[in-house]
């Protein structure tokens, strides 16, 4: 597929909204911001027996971080938490599709940085 079909596709996502919200009642919450350009993210999941079951995010960001936490909360729903804790920002940049500046692969990392901190809390419970 050419860099221009991604391109659109990915704006679709961004239109969709896929999972942006917020969740009753979370197992674990994380926020994080981008201190580059000030995007802010909060993410949401839902764990039970280790498997995350739901997820969730909300803030005030641009369209690559929000469509990355679109594609990137899709993507972990099912999966178990240990192998989550396994995820490289690289696997998230690749859900993407075609290239990013450095700045643009920071906007689109912010969801997974935020997953890594809940992660991290719900290992710690």
């Amino acid at each position: 597929m050419s860099n221009q079909l991604y391109r659109q596709q990915f704006m679709e996502i961004f239109k969709s909204n896929a999972n942006f919200g917020k969740m009753d009642t979370p197992t674990v919450t994380a926020d994080q911001i981008n201190s580059i350009c000030g995007d802010k993210m909060v993410l949401q999941l839902k764990i039970v027996d280790a498997k995350v079951i739901d997820a969730k995010f909300t803030g005030v960001a641009c369209a690559v971080s929000k469509t990355s936490a679109s594609m990137l909360t899709q993507e972990i729903k099912g999966k178990n938490v240990a192998d989550l804790q396994k995820l490289t920002e690289q696997t998230v940049l690749d859900l993407i599709k075609f290239d990013l500046t450095s700045s643009r692969q920071q906007c689109a990392l912010l969801c997974y940085h935020a997953l890594k901190k809940a992660l991290d809390s719900y290992d710690r419970k």
